[in-house]
């Protein structure tokens, strides 16, 4: 395991929809025809299940918003107890205990200023500083 803690734990194909719909773009990049289309958080589901399935755990697992858009990624890792960061998009909708769905955006800017504080998510690109930002901790 690399100083940082972080690694990559496995691999998948993806193919966009205009790859998978043009036949001869796949067999001239030699994509066999089984390949279809599978959305991203399909994939890192199937990573993350090979991975915990030989016995690998992690600290908590990372994606970005096309990964925290998928809500079953989301109850799947919650049913397995894994901790876990997935960005959302601010207009994305959430349920709450009024029983009506709200916006991401909207429920931060509920949040009191003492609920965010700035930390460092990961090196940035090419080692030239961290991506800095606010993050704040909570059930969604």
């Amino acid at each position: 395991m690399p100083a940082n803690g972080a690694c990559t734990a496995g691999r998948e194909l993806y193919l966009p929809q205009d790859w998978v719909e043009d036949g001869e773009r796949c067999r001239a990049a030699g994509i066999p025809k089984a390949s279809n289309l599978r959305p991203k958080p399909m994939l890192g589901k199937r990573m993350l299940e090979r991975a915990f399935e030989a016995g690998m755990s992690c600290g908590w697992v990372a994606g970005d918003e096309v990964y925290g858009r998928d809500s079953k990624l989301r109850r799947w890792l919650e049913e397995r107890r894994q901790p876990f960061v997935l960005a959302v998009a601010a207009d994305q909708r959430l349920w709450r205990q009024d029983m009506r769905q709200h916006r991401v955006d909207e429920i931060a800017n509920e949040l009191p200023k003492r609920a965010w504080k700035r930390l460092s998510a990961a090196r940035g690109p090419r080692e030239r500083g961290s991506t800095i930002g606010p993050w704040c901790a909570g059930r969604a």
